[in-house]
């Protein structure tokens, strides 16, 4: 009976670990823990009163919204600060489902409500 021979590996010996720990360690999926999705149902309550209108450049812009519901993850709170893209085409009283994300350093939008404390959120998927 023949004995079957196993492929021989081209990396040396130590090599996959080492390449495995670099690549853990530069890699800032696994250094740093994403926060918990946030999707809820909310109502316009008020928007920016100087919006700029998007056109070539989109503008973001604070909306203040009553929560109706938590549909996915953690709220407490009754209203929510939420970044708009183009929030000229919404309307008070207005309902909606959004899907939230706490910004990073690199959002920039206005924020006529700076006033008052809490945090902000992203809004990167609507449903109305």
């Amino acid at each position: 009976m023949q004995a079957t021979r196993q492929p021989r590996s081209m990396t040396p010996p130590g090599m996959k670990l080492a390449i495995l720990s670099i690549l853990l360690a530069v890699s800032p999926a696994v250094a740093t823990a994403e926060p918990a999705p946030l999707q809820v149902t909310a109502k316009v309550l008020e928007m920016p009163k100087k919006l700029r209108y998007c056109g070539v450049i989109a503008f973001r812009a604070v909306v203040r919204y009553q929560v109706i519901s938590v549909d996915k993850g953690a709220y407490t709170g009754k209203e929510i600060f939420v970044v708009e893209l183009c929030p000229e085409t919404l309307k008070a009283g207005q309902t909606r489902k959004l899907r939230l994300r706490l910004p990073t350093k690199n959002d920039s939008f206005a924020d006529e409500f700076k006033a008052t404390p809490g945090p902000r959120w992203i809004n990167t998927h609507v449903e109305s």
